[in-house]
């Protein structure tokens, strides 16, 4: 089975980024709660974690980034 991960929206990107950080806690909060999943995120925290992806898009895309 091929892993589908896309990069190609800001969106999934962050959602990416949300997954590897998860799967480097073991899914579990700082108190041992279980992490949401991504859409299960507010609002802010969902374009948190787009924002931080994007900028290290372009970073690795570009060799630069704005914040």
């Amino acid at each position: 089975m091929t892993n589908r991960n896309t990069t190609s929206t800001p969106e999934s990107r962050g959602q990416l980024a949300y997954t590897a950080y998860g799967k480097s806690v073991g899914f579990k909060t700082h108190d041992g709660k279980d992490l949401p999943m991504f859409h299960e995120l507010g609002e802010a925290q969902r374009q948190g974690y787009i924002a931080a992806a994007e900028v290290i898009w372009q970073l690795a895309t570009t060799g630069s980034a704005t914040i």
